[in-house]
């Protein structure tokens, strides 16, 4: 009997940050960097997405009750579905049989293809979660705007413009 083990490095809930995005009318940002709390580092921060599976035997005789391990490393985009991989979970499924996982064939033709599908997928969002992307949202928004009217200051006061710097 086979059984699969799965890693995989995701960011929660695309659809809730796009429509959130909008909401507080920042643009929608193709690898999301906003960190909220439980998060190491915002999705955008990480240099790479690997999904790291073991498929293994299950011998209950045997102390370590693994055998034949076998771990295959490849981008979560190749091993995808469409499906998500838990009904009680809110995780991205991968593809179910072997010879696909270990060959890398998912249900995708590009990486662009994959977050495109699964950054629209209805994701259940806890209240909780919905408010602190909001308030992160929010602070990005803010961060941006005061970035955005230094540019434009520092901009006005180099082309000589008549604004006063300390203003």
């Amino acid at each position: 009997m086979w059984l699969l083990g799965r890693l995989l490095p995701r960011s929660a809930h695309f659809r809730f940050v796009r429509e959130l995005a909008r909401a507080v009318n920042t643009p929608a940002i193709g690898l999301p960097d906003i960190q909220f709390a439980g998060m190491y580092r915002a999705f955008a921060n990480y240099e790479s997405h690997l999904d790291v599976v073991g498929l293994y035997r299950l011998d209950l005789d045997y102390r370590g009750r693994v055998r034949d391990l076998e771990l295959i490393v490849h981008e979560p985009w190749t091993i995808a579905s469409k499906d998500r991989s838990s009904t009680t979970r809110e995780y991205i499924g991968a593809v179910v049989d072997v010879e696909a996982l270990r060959q890398g064939r998912g249900a995708f033709d590009s990486e662009a293809a994959f977050y495109s599908f699964w950054r629209a997928y209805p994701f259940k969002t806890g209240k909780e979660i919905e408010k602190q992307l909001r308030k992160a949202l929010n602070a990005a928004k803010d961060a941006q705007s005061e970035e955005t009217e230094r540019a434009i200051r520092n901009a006005a006061v180099q082309l000589d413009l008549n604004v006063n710097a300390d203003d």
